[in-house]
């Protein structure tokens, strides 16, 4: 088998042992196989150890988070995709300088940067009731008078 056989063979073969994040992985594992495609140099890349798809997924969506920002849903671009995918196996450009493997940082929410008091467990509200002087509730009617 030569070097390209044995690097397509590496892929399909993680794909299969793959049980999440199959759809991404597959896709990854198309745009590698088009690349390799365009030179057959990339072959010896993607047979290091380090280079999984699922790392490259993990690179990918580290990337996607990151560039987010408050929104809540993520997406890349074909074409960046292709470069993320391309700088990770080493193909070209510079590697990137974080552990795919690491949890990437998450931000925090600007709402929950607000000074608010933290729940104490175990405590009830306190009925409306208990904060009128005379115990006596006012009800509001929808149609304008009170009760």
């Amino acid at each position: 088998m030569d070097i390209m056989e044995q690097a397509i063979h590496k892929l399909d073969t993680e794909l299969e042992a793959a049980a999440d994040d199959r759809g991404y992985l597959f896709a990854i594992n198309q745009i590698v196989r088009a690349l390799l495609l365009e030179d057959e140099s990339y072959a010896e890349k993607v047979l290091e150890e380090k280079h999984t798809l699922k790392r490259a997924y993990k690179v990918m969506r580290h990337i996607a988070q990151k560039n987010r920002g408050g929104a809540t849903c993520v997406c890349i671009a074909p074409d960046e995709a292709q470069d993320i995918i391309g700088r990770f196996y080493g193909f070209w450009g510079e590697p990137f300088d974080f552990d795919p493997d690491e949890a990437p940082k998450r931000p925090i929410p600007p709402a929950a940067k607000r000074p608010y008091a933290p729940a104490v467990p175990g405590s009830k509200p306190i009925p409306a009731a208990a904060n009128k002087p005379d115990g006596q509730l006012n009800q509001i009617d929808l149609f304008g008078g009170e009760g």
